[in-house]
């Protein structure tokens, strides 16, 4: 059984209450859609937010394995971390007892400190903590089972972990998290990760990582993301960097790649946006890399300039500026939980519009979107 939670025709009536209109769709079953059920959701629904203040902007999203962590500034310029889901490992924090299928403030009592940065790895997630004057702040809340928490191998019942990271740098200026390894970067060069790294994907030697570690890296790093087993490294140059597994040619092709000037990873799968262009390999088991077998290169539609590009756990979505027309946000791949938005779920080989939808009953300009483990996100106005 399927629901859409809140119809968006009710939510759009009311904006100047909730003031930010997000829509999700995808996988549910603990509410990590924050529409008010905990069943999937075939086409995308409003998202409800518990007690929102006014004139709040989105900052960052990111997904856990049944968790959401929503990174928000109110118009009064403070930073809030908002959460719902499932917290029952402490990944939501202290004062998550049951599932939550709206949005509500994760309350972390850091006197002086806001949050900054967030990540989530499969029940995990991160915060960076930032404050005038003072060096940023790197927490974990948790499961630990592969070294998630960045602090050994103790399953302490702390509410949250300070993250140690191994190096003298005073800005925390980048954070993504895998299925169980995550890299962090310091003052815009340095490169710390811990976690899972059995393939590799934190670099030498291949083990586990409890305690943060340094990546070594030859060339300035200018962007990078993660995998379920490897890491893909954006060099300022252009060019890209493979560490991990490319048991499922995750890492194929890269080294002779270059002017590239974005990059993103689903579990098995890299995507390298060389212009308007996206080179994606690895796994196709799902329609993932949204092309055929002879091309190289993502099909995409004319006169489309690719803004941002949002890679779920094995689905793909990307926002287009549209030439004489309004942003357009389209996807394929991994579709069991109808996580794509289209009413169905039948996994989508090559790309398709999923925003605007003309059947949808109103719409609005996609401004940001967001992809998690079978769940997307759109931010409309």
């Amino acid at each position: 059984m399927t629901r859409s939670g809140h119809n968006i025709t009710d939510v759009i009536q009311h904006v100047h209450y909730v003031m930010i209109f997000l829509v999700s769709a995808g996988s549910n079953a603990h509410g990590q859609l924050a529409n008010g059920t905990i069943d999937d959701s075939h086409t995308f629904a409003a998202c409800i937010f518990k007690d929102l203040p006014p004139g709040c902007r989105i900052i960052d999203l990111c997904c856990g394995a049944n968790h959401t962590l929503l990174l928000l500034e109110t118009g009064d310029g403070i930073h809030e971390l908002w959460g719902c889901g499932d917290g029952r490992a402490g990944q939501l924090g202290p004062d998550w007892v049951e599932p939550s299928t709206s949005f509500r403030p994760v309350m972390l009592n850091c006197d002086g400190y806001a949050p900054k940065l967030i990540s989530a790895s499969w029940e995990t997630s991160y915060v960076v903590l930032a404050c005038p004057g003072q060096r940023d702040v790197l927490i974990s809340m948790g499961a630990n089972d592969f070294g998630d928490l960045g602090v050994g191998t103790s399953r302490s019942a702390v509410d949250f972990h300070v993250v140690e990271l191994p190096c003298n740098g005073e800005t925390i200026t980048a954070l993504h998290a895998g299925q169980h390894h995550v890299v962090t970067q310091v003052d815009g060069a340095q490169l710390v990760g811990w976690g899972l790294s059995r393939h590799g994907q934190l670099g030498e030697p291949k083990s586990k990582v409890a305690i943060p570690r340094i990546i070594s890296v030859d060339g300035q790093i200018k962007s990078f993301a993660l995998g379920a087993h490897h890491t893909v490294l954006l060099l300022t140059s252009g060019h890209v960097v493979g560490l991990g597994s490319n048991r499922k040619e995750q890492l194929h092709g890269l080294e002779t790649s270059s002017d590239v000037r974005l990059v993103g990873c689903t579990w098995n799968g890299t995507y390298a946006v060389l212009g308007d262009q996206i080179h994606s390999t690895g796994s196709h088991s799902k329609g993932q890399l949204g092309r055929s077998p002879t091309d190289p290169y993502v099909k995409l539609p004319q006169n489309h300039h690719l803004k941002k590009l949002a890679c779920g756990t094995e689905h793909v979505l990307a926002l287009f500026d549209v030439v004489d027309g309004d942003p357009e946000v389209w996807g394929w791949g991994w579709n069991e939980h109808g996580n794509l938005g289209l009413g169905t779920t039948q996994d989508i080989r090559h790309p398709v519009k999923i925003w605007p939808r003309d059947s949808a009953p109103v719409s609005g300009n996609a401004v940001d979107i967001w992809a998690g483990p079978g769940t997307s996100w759109i931010w409309v106005q």
